[in-house]
């Protein structure tokens, strides 16, 4: 279930974490605009030795051992002076306009900016007939398949496509950074399913330190909701706030990869060096990720860092 949060006036953090090709990276399509086939695709390039699995869901419902985050309530009597004596934060990285923030001796930062839609790692994300979630330009095109799996392995190959065995029969094989390396590649299963996990999503040149794998705390600031996720995906460079399709439902945010997403007011808490590089149960992200985040300071650290 997901928890409330402080109102769309309200500041609030959020959290990230890390692509490991960058000459593959592409370049984002915009989000709420539609983008015909042949436009540049937002996705980080990613080797063709990937494959994806998930199960899109019109409205996302946490697993009952999930945990959000719970309410935020800033402390009103606080001043912006007094809040950044109490945070003591400093920037250390921006990604085009967006500053992300670090707290003297942690291995957190956290930063507030847009979401993108992330269909990455879903059976049905991409058809051939473009019929998928997504459009096929975001998996890349001949010659350079940076999202899909091919059967050479390599991002100039042919896209395979699913068989009768598989979730989505006729779709291709979507990849994403993030995989379980136990399963075969052409296993929709060794990718993380953006329709059934809570991930985001950090620029493959800027991720702050994070690693693929690391856990984090994402923030609607309109609506106060929140909920625990996982860095599973690269982006392009120069873009951040990017999440997956369960995500953005967790946090009620239009989870539509082509059209969905928001232009602002989310925020990403990312806690570097809390994964060990392998997908995790939405369970699993939820017990760990409310652990690091009550560590950090959990209500009180955001209290410090976010007021009016």
């Amino acid at each position: 279930m997901t928890s409330r949060l402080l109102p769309a006036s309200m500041p609030l953090l959020l959290l990230l974490a890390s692509c490991r090709q960058p000459a593959l990276c592409p370049t984002l399509v915009p989000t709420g605009t539609p983008v015909p086939p042949t436009a540049t695709s937002a996705r980080a390039p990613e080797p063709a030795t990937h494959t994806p699995t998930v199960e899109p869901t019109e409205t996302f419902t946490p697993e009952p051992t999930l945990e959000p985050a719970s309410t935020f309530t800033p402390t009103p009597t606080a001043t912006p002076e007094e809040a950044n004596l109490a945070c003591d934060k400093e920037t250390f990285l921006t990604v085009a306009d967006v500053e992300a923030w670090e707290l003297p001796e942690s291995d957190s930062f956290f930063f507030e900016a847009g979401m993108t839609i992330d269909a990455d790692g879903a059976p049905d994300a991409y058809h051939p007939d473009g019929i998928g979630q997504d459009y096929l330009a975001n998996a890349g095109y001949p010659g350079n398949w940076w999202a899909l799996v091919t059967d050479t392995g390599a991002s100039d190959g042919t896209p395979v496509v699913q068989g009768s065995t598989d979730p989505n029969p006729g779709y291709y094989i979507s990849m994403t950074a993030l995989e379980d390396t136990t399963k075969a590649l052409t296993d929709t299963h060794r990718y993380v399913n953006s329709n059934e996990v809570p991930f985001f999503v950090l620029p493959f040149d800027q991720r702050g330190g994070a690693r693929l794998g690391d856990l984090g705390l994402v923030v609607n600031r309109a609506n106060g909701q929140r909920f625990y996720a996982i860095f599973a995906d690269l982006g392009p460079s120069g873009h951040i706030g990017e999440g997956s399709i369960a995500l953005a439902e967790a946090l009620s945010i239009d989870s539509d990869p082509k059209r969905g997403g928001t232009d602002g007011g989310v925020v990403y808490l990312v806690f570097r060096g809390s994964g060990d590089g392998k997908p995790r149960t939405v369970a699993e992200i939820n017990t760990e990720a409310k652990r690091l985040f009550e560590a950090w300071g959990g209500m009180e650290q955001l209290e410090a860092c976010f007021t009016e």
